[in-house]
């Protein structure tokens, strides 16, 4: 579907705000964010749950919602005012938000409430970069990657029905005309979605990477931060550096806190990249801005494919992209699977499927 027009509404449709106070309406853009430990909106039945609080959260208030956008732990909004001041949508989102908590708890995680305490906002001083906020809400779906553009996803402002949906730009019509509005509207989205730039409004440093690691949990179907699986995290890893680019030590920066556990995801994650994407060793090391000359990593790497797949020593080392059949290191492997498993070197050769007699030899020596 493309978009033609933008609706139209009833000057009656302000009559139920009740504001008596000021006749130009102020405009803010706000965000609300789920806590650190969650995914608020993990699939399309929690986003169409919030759109439903929205509805509900209306009581009276002097604010008319201008745009929305509900995204895997984001809700984007700007939103008219006609008090002047942040309390009546400060209260209006607390409103949705509480509903919704209720609703989050007893079907996904109960985690007391889905959201941080602080909701996000922003006045918009500059009236002329009202639709071009409106822009930027409606393309955050299409830029974090949930859909490919304005038109592809039903939790926004910009796919409501006319006349029918939550959102309305009568606030805009009466600033500017809705002639004038209705220009802009469609200039401002004409062009490419784009992510919530800096300063939109205050924005963590780690805004843009907490989205991807979000929305690469909820593609591994993964709702609490604090529990992924330890078989997911791996692959959660190389998602981030493979489709974002981020490095590894910044991705598990704020994941991890223990060393062990840190050296422990590299070699699963290394491991990974060779079976699963056919990167070398060294490609993967540098993909992932690892710098490393370490043979015990090597070593934990070979043992590791060799436990998981049963691949033998020679397939993995060609794989890997190393020298083979490479004796020195090929017997500090052979002493280090001995004092790991317990085995003896006759055992630690057959597991990894030695047969030639010069390597069996090498081996014993």
């Amino acid at each position: 579907m493309t978009k033609t027009s933008i609706p139209s509404y009833k000057e009656s449709d302000r009559d139920y705000l009740s504001a008596t106070n000021a006749w130009k309406p102020v405009f803010y853009k706000a965000a609300v964010e789920g806590k650190n430990s969650v995914v608020a909106f993990p699939d399309d039945g929690a986003k169409r749950f919030y759109v439903e609080c929205l509805k509900g959260a209306f009581s009276n208030l002097p604010i008319q919602l201008v745009a929305y956008s509900v995204i895997n732990n984001r809700a984007y909004f700007v939103i008219g005012s006609w008090d002047q001041a942040p309390v009546s949508f400060l209260r209006y989102l607390e409103a949705a938000n509480q509903r919704y908590s209720v609703y989050y708890c007893a079907n996904y995680i109960n985690s007391g409430t889905a959201f941080k305490d602080k909701i996000r906002y922003k006045k918009i001083k500059d009236e002329s970069q009202i639709v071009n906020a409106i822009a930027i809400v409606h393309g955050q779906p299409a830029a974090t990657r949930l859909c490919r553009g304005y038109n592809d996803y039903e939790f926004t402002s910009y796919n409501e029905i006319a006349g029918k949906g939550l959102s309305t730009l009568l606030p805009l019509y009466q600033l500017f005309g809705q002639e004038q509005v209705a220009a802009d509207y469609m200039r401002a989205h004409n062009y490419p979605p784009l992510r919530i730039p800096p300063d939109f409004l205050p924005l963590p440093k780690q805004d843009n990477f907490d989205i991807e690691f979000e929305n690469c949990l909820i593609n591994f179907k993964c709702y609490d931060k604090n529990n992924i699986p330890k078989s997911v995290l791996p692959k959660i890893v190389i998602d981030l550096n493979d489709k974002c680019n981020y490095y590894f030590d910044f991705i598990v920066e704020s994941l991890l806190t223990r060393k062990q556990e840190k050296y422990e995801l590299l070699v699963t994650v290394l491991a990974e990249m060779s079976v699963r994407l056919r990167y070398t060793y060294d490609e993967a090391l540098s993909r992932l801005g690892v710098a490393s000359n370490d043979n015990m990593l090597i070593m934990d790497i070979v043992i590791y494919i060799n436990n998981e797949l049963s691949y033998s020593y020679d397939y993995i080392m060609g794989m890997l992209g190393l020298a083979y059949p490479n004796l020195p290191f090929y017997r500090d492997l052979l002493n280090y699977m001995c004092t790991l498993k317990g085995l003896d070197k006759i055992q630690a050769m057959k597991k990894l499927g030695i047969t030639d007699q010069g390597m069996l030899g090498a081996g014993l020596q």
